[in-house]
């Protein structure tokens, strides 16, 4: 665009040139030279003017980045701007003359009518949040801003300021819906859910909770272990607290604990995590208790039985021992150990060829896969070398056991030495040989 200092002296100069001109004789060709330079000139200013009177024509209402409209006391609308009509998916003109509530979706309508009854009742700004309707029949979150306005004739307008808010708003939903479902997770577990801030008061808890203290989450956000436990068991509740924000993280303890609702009385695995604000500061604690009563019983139960299994094992004579189905040696009693002279510590998870000569291994493997082919008791009869190198005459009674599944998880065996009784037989042959002798002799 060419300066506009510079058309100012270009048109003072040829207003000199001229006046010179008509003062003197001038030839026609400086003339007509004179002529053309000052058409192009004119033309120049021409078309600047047109240029200005285009720029003066654009409304600043218009070149708004976000939408505005013009409406009166029944909603209609008198103005429209281009980003409103874009947000619209519609042209301006499109938009005059049809009342705003035509664009908002059914369901949000009640909202803009309360929106322009408070606005034209108190003649204060009023806001809202809603959804408006696009020509592609597509929907956005908007943000109504209205301000009462008053036209020259002095009746009531109002200018609508709208702002596509569709990203934040839908952010909003899916943070809503997620902590709606946190909140259903955390309300049907079966644990017992709490959250404390660091003075120890209670912030929310879940429905399970609720049993313990035996008082609803509305009466207990707001409120410490004090209220509802003896000192004793509050002091116990706080100090483990302490211990896990002091630690910054998550530390697990055993407790007794008498529900208020009902009086059951059971064994909790408590955990209690720190919890951080956005800045990494501890602001309060999160514990869930897990009931383990039934589970601590079994555990009992289950330490007792094998104590008890242990002990009958080591009192049978007989070696006996299990292993698994690679023939690895699972467990075996002390009259095995005795036998080939080692402790469970060294040989569990080893197998035969780690106790007997390569020969004898060889053959209790072989034996040991027929009972996991041909499933059923097995017994046979086999030498056996015993820590001190002696070898033993021995019977082997084998049975595959199974898992809770049904499949076969390795085998249990006795072995019965009858060293003793070959050497008796042995010797009742020999006796009866020798009268058979006698008698022939005889």
């Amino acid at each position: 665009m060419p300066d506009h200092n510079a058309l100012t002296a270009t048109s003072s100069e040829l207003r000199l040139r001229a006046e010179k001109m008509l003062n003197t004789a001038s030839p026609p060709e400086e003339m007509r030279m004179l002529v053309r330079e000052l058409l192009n000139h004119t033309a120049t200013l021409e078309a600047e003017c047109d240029k200005l009177r285009q720029a003066q024509s654009i409304d600043p209402y218009d070149l708004a980045p976000i939408g505005f409209c013009t409406i009166d006391s029944g909603g209609l609308i008198l103005k429209a701007n281009v980003g409103a009509a874009t947000l619209l998916g519609s042209v301006p003109t499109a938009l005059v003359n049809r009342p705003f509530s035509e664009f908002v979706v059914e369901h949000d309508r009640p909202d803009f009518s309360a929106l322009k009854s408070a606005l034209f009742t108190t003649h204060f700004p009023q806001t809202c949040e809603l959804r408006l309707q696009r020509a592609d029949d597509t929907t956005c979150w908007v943000r109504i801003e209205a301000i009462p306005l008053m036209d020259e004739n002095f009746r009531d307008l109002a200018r609508v300021m709208i702002r596509d808010i569709s990203v934040r708003k839908q952010a909003e939903i899916s943070l809503a819906e997620n902590e709606h479902r946190l909140r259903t997770l955390v309300q049907t577990i079966p644990d017992l859910v709490w959250l404390k801030d660091t003075n120890g008061i209670y912030l929310a808890c879940n429905h399970a909770f609720e049993r313990f203290f035996g008082a609803k989450q509305a009466d207990i956000v707001g409120k410490t272990d004090y209220d509802f436990v003896d000192k004793a068991l509050a002091d116990f509740f706080l100090e483990h607290d302490r211990q896990a924000m002091a630690l910054d993280k998550p530390s697990m303890n055993e407790e007794w604990l008498t529900f208020a609702d009902g009086g059951y009385h059971g064994l909790f695995e408590t955990i209690k995590t720190p919890v951080h604000d956005d800045t990494g500061k501890v602001i309060g604690v999160l514990g869930i208790a897990r009931d383990i009563t039934v589970h601590k019983k079994t555990e009992t139960d289950l330490e007792t039985s094998k104590i008890f299994l242990e002990t009958l094992l080591n009192a049978i004579p007989v070696p006996i021992f299990y292993k698994d189905t690679e023939g690895r040696y699972l467990g075996f009693n002390k009259a095995f150990e005795d036998l080939f002279g080692t402790e469970k510590e060294t040989l569990v998870g080893k197998s035969v060829f780690d106790i007997a000569p390569k020969e004898l291994a060889e053959t209790y493997h072989a034996k040991d896969l027929e009972v996991f082919q041909n499933p059923g008791t097995q017994i046979y009869e086999s030498e056996a070398q015993t820590a001190r190198g002696e070898k033993r005459r021995v019977i082997f009674h084998k049975a595959p056991f199974k898992d809770s599944t049904g499949t076969i998880a390795g085998l249990i065996g006795a072995i019965m030495d009858i060293t003793e009784q070959k050497h008796a037989e042995e010797q009742l042959k020999k006796t009866q040989a020798a009268l058979r002798a006698s008698r022939d002799n005889n």
